[in-house]
This record gives C-alpha cells, structure tokens and sequence, in this order.
C-alpha cells in the first residue's frame, strides 16, 4: 500500500513468485503516478516463496535504488510485516496476508 507520494491510499496485490515493481507494461506492480524517481520496469522485486511463507526484496534491474530502513537494497533481504519501502518520492508499506502459518495456496486460491 502506498503510504507517502504519488499515488498515497493505493494498493497492490502479490503473488507467489517474483514481483517486479516500477513503471511500464514489464513490471508486475505497476507505479503509474507520475513519481520520476520510479525506475521502468523493475525498480525492485517482492517474492513470495510458497514453501516457506516468507516474503522478500530485492534489487531491480536499473540505476535507481530502493531502500527500507533507511538503507539502500543491494541484496535480497526477508521483508517484515509493516516494514516500509521506499522507491523514489513514493513510500510502500508491506502489509503480508500470508505467513508460514497460512497462505492461500493451501486453500486453493493461488493466481
């Protein structure tokens, strides 16, 4: 959900699997607000990984670099309930409706 910046009080759903965000017909997420600081394509990428329930961000692919906990994103690192990313002007919070207690694929909603 976006919190802070262009585009504040939207959200986004993600999948399992890898989710590029940025700008552009090529990202998963798509941050369509008018932030010039957003990278096309993939300015970062979420991923849920179905075996263990976690989450995780990394990197994207262009110049521009992303951060959480006011810290650049140079790896990939296991992402945390509440914990905000930063992309730009534009601030994320990620707020998980899956955990290693329960995701949607063991109910047969998976998309």
């Amino acid at each position: 959900m976006i919190v802070d910046g262009p585009g504040k009080g939207a959200d986004f759903r993600i999948v399992s699997g890898i989710n590029s965000v940025g700008k552009g017909g090529s990202a998963r997420i798509r941050l369509e607000f008018g932030d010039k600081g957003i990278e096309e394509g993939a300015h970062c990428r979420v991923t849920f990984d179905p075996r263990s329930g976690g989450f995780y961000l990394s990197p994207g692919d262009g110049r521009f670099i992303c951060y959480t906990n006011n810290k650049p994103v140079l790896s990939a690192q296991e992402l945390e309930p509440m914990q905000d990313i930063v992309l730009g002007d534009t601030t994320l919070r990620f707020v998980p409706f899956c955990s290693p207690n329960f995701n949607w694929a063991e109910n047969g909603r998976w998309e």
